[in-house]
């Protein structure tokens, strides 16, 4: 058994991906594999309502959503924005 493994109330997940997302989605930043991101997307995605407080301000997010703006994005993955 993974101990690294997060246990989420859904055992699937279905993406329709272009040829072009593929590739770009193969490729690295600053030595962070794009699916990995990705893949820490999806575990991060809501499952219950819930919100989070940014600068102050309080972001709801529903079912299926998840914080991921540009610049907590950059933090979090150690990348710049462009």
């Amino acid at each position: 058994m993974n101990n690294n493994s997060i246990s989420l109330p859904f055992t699937k997940v279905n993406l329709t991906l272009t040829s072009e997302a593929i590739d770009f989605l193969s490729e690295i930043t600053n030595s962070t594999s794009h699916f990995a991101i990705l893949g820490q997307l999806i575990k991060d995605t809501s499952v219950t309502p819930n919100s989070t407080s940014k600068r102050g301000n309080v972001i709801t997010l529903g079912v299926g959503q998840v914080e991921c703006s540009i610049h907590s994005c950059c933090t979090r993955f150690g990348i710049g924005r462009k």
